[in-house]
């Protein structure tokens, strides 16, 4: 506790306290149907679905390492760091791409993820993380005491496994990733919320379509009795049509007998009163447009390769990148101490995305004749050139070139004195002009 008193101080908020209502201590439940959460987007609703894995599988397909800060502009690549076995496989049964799946699926459909780590608890090596886990976010609930966050608690089944919570840190072995939510102070808010309405409409419309389909995309019937009905009749009539009903009877006559009979007349909406082809685009524009994916990538817009290109790109660095971000800010805070120079970070080297951006960048970076060789290797992202006496380490340039503002020098050449310069000269020595003719070779 002195360790963290000494870097964090002794603070608090002044609206701590108030977080809570009805009590100093509170368990905080989920206050969302995460099982309609998942059943509504991912596995009803082709869009939702699409967006959110495609948000996940990118996020998941970025590799990540372990560095160090060697001063202020040099980072170094730690290789033999430990943790970057658990950047690999995370845990005995998921690689790290598979957990950053999940986690990220998570974090987008319900607006919430909640990661655990598992550290050596004895031995020379105590405090080394060795596995990391995503967990269900419908399974956590806080125990909350006086405002302040003091257990996460994880139930499965009536079993429960509590995890403590620093008070004064806020660090516990498990991490809860959120989204911003403006009403909640303990829960994120879920793209899914944001796009519900659309959902729903879409899953309705593709019901009601189904139902169409089923029945020869024919709207309903009225029926209108003739004659008088008595209530035996008309249930037998209803039961009759019920069970004439039904995709194995689509498009069939119906053949009402006797001494009574019925006029049947259609009603309703057909797919093209309904506009149900445009209609359902808009819905899934809209329900991408939530994720933050371009429709393009779901095939809902028609494009040519440059549109679905600029897509990618603007994906990648409007959507991907922040997640990214925001994940690796908040997995520094929760794996090292406050006084590390260890980071985790991501390597964005071989994303096909931004791949003529940086061709660009390097192309910029070579053809630029005003900035010295460590400034353009800085620039693409190398450090400082070191050379050395092998020759695969140095870097060869056109002998015609020269360093900016060097000077050449140049040869002296003797140039032929005239005659009144070497009179004028002789006299200036102390000769009269009788010697100096007699030098001159003038007599």
């Amino acid at each position: 506790m002195a360790f963290w008193n000494k870097w964090f101080g002794k603070k608090e908020s002044r609206t701590v306290s108030i977080r809570t209502a009805g009590g100093s201590k509170q368990r905080i439940h989920p206050e969302r149907d995460y099982d309609n959460f998942a059943r509504e987007t991912y596995l009803k609703n082709a869009t939702g679905f699409a967006a959110i894995f495609e948000v996940a599988k990118s996020t998941a397909s970025v590799p990540w390492g372990v560095f160090d800060r060697k001063n202020k502009d040099e980072l170094i690549e730690i290789p033999e760091d430990p943790l970057n076995k658990v950047l690999t496989r995370a845990n005995p049964a998921e690689s790290f791409s598979f957990l950053m799946l999940k986690m990220v699926s998570y974090l987008v459909m319900c607006g919430n993820a909640f990661n655990e780590k598992v550290a050596l608890e004895g031995g020379p090596n105590k405090g080394q993380i060795r596995e990391l886990y995503s967990h269900r976010p419908d399974r956590f609930e806080f125990d909350i005491i006086e405002g302040r966050l003091n257990k996460y608690i994880h139930t499965v089944d009536g079993k429960k496994t509590e995890w403590e919570v620093d008070p004064i840190t806020g660090q516990s072995d498990i991490l809860q990733l959120k989204t911003f939510h403006p009403l909640n102070d303990w829960w994120g808010a879920a793209a899914t919320e944001s796009a519900a309405r659309e959902i729903d409409t879409s899953n309705a419309a593709t019901s009601w379509n189904r139902s169409l389909l089923d029945n020869q995309g024919k709207p309903g019937l009225v029926f209108t009795l003739i004659g008088n009905w008595t209530p035996d009749q008309f249930d037998e009539m209803e039961q009759y049509l019920e069970a004439r009903s039904g995709p194995d009877y689509a498009g069939k006559n119906l053949v009402i007998g006797g001494e009574r009979g019925t006029n049947a007349a259609p009603y309703g909406f057909s797919p093209a009163d309904m506009d149900f082809g445009e209609g359902d685009i808009r819905l899934m524009r809209k329900i991408a447009m939530a994720y933050g994916v371009p429709p393009e990538l779901l095939g809902i817009e028609s494009s040519t390769f440059n549109n679905r290109k600029e897509a990618r790109l603007y994906f990648w660095e409007n959507t991907v990148v922040w997640y990214l971000n925001y994940i690796r800010g908040e997995f520094n805070n929760w794996l090292f101490e406050p006084d590390s120079t260890r980071f985790v970070n991501y390597i964005l080297d071989d994303v096909p995305a931004f791949a003529e951006k940086r061709d660009m960048l390097w192309t910029r970076a070579k053809e630029s004749n005003f900035l010295s060789v460590d400034e353009k290797r800085e620039m693409v992202g190398m450090g400082k050139y070191e050379p050395t006496d092998e020759p695969g380490s140095q870097i060869f340039i056109e002998a015609s070139k020269v360093p900016l503002g060097y000077v050449p020098e140049t040869e002296e050449t003797e140039t032929e004195e005239t005659e009144a310069q070497a009179r004028q000269r002789l006299l200036d020595e102390g000769y009269d002009e009788e010697e100096i003719d007699e030098m001159l070779g003038l007599e």
